[in-house]
């Protein structure tokens, strides 16, 4: 009976498959542009950017998981990641100001705010990815 056992404890194949980091960060990056979207599609407004805009949130997240699934080894998936959820954020700060306008005027501070922290923080991202791939073709 014991070499049954031990058997069966050589037959596992390991420790059970965890979910990776930048899976969790795509879902809820996907969660986070789908309720983005929202706000858009029950504003009463008849823009006619609206549709462009819905489409601007939408783009990073698509972007991400595209990246994701093709470039899973690259040495800065993570940050890429990371920036893409950022632009999702401008994005969704800009159809808000856009769409959405002097409806929500008691908020307007904080939208702008949002949208120039999250410009500065992809514009950062965006250098930091430059100076990154300079000193990886200098090697």
């Amino acid at each position: 009976m014991n070499r049954r056992e031990d058997a069966a404890e050589t037959e596992q194949r390991g420790p059970a498959p965890s979910v990776s980091t930048a899976l969790l960060l795509l879902v809820m990056f996907s969660v986070v542009a789908a309720f983005s979207v929202v706000p858009i599609f029950v504003s009463p407004s008849d823009s006619p950017l609206r549709l462009w805009l819905i489409v601007l949130i939408l783009i990073p997240a698509l972007f991400a998981w595209w990246f994701w699934a093709r470039q899973r080894q690259h040495p800065h998936l993570l940050f890429v990641l990371a920036l893409t959820f950022v632009a999702g954020r401008f994005f969704s700060a800009l159809a808000q100001i856009v769409v959405l306008g002097e409806a929500y005027s008691r908020t307007i501070a904080f939208m702008w705010l949002n949208l120039s922290v999250s410009g500065l923080g992809f514009l950062g991202g965006l250098l930091y990815l430059w100076v990154q791939a300079r000193k990886g073709n200098r090697n």
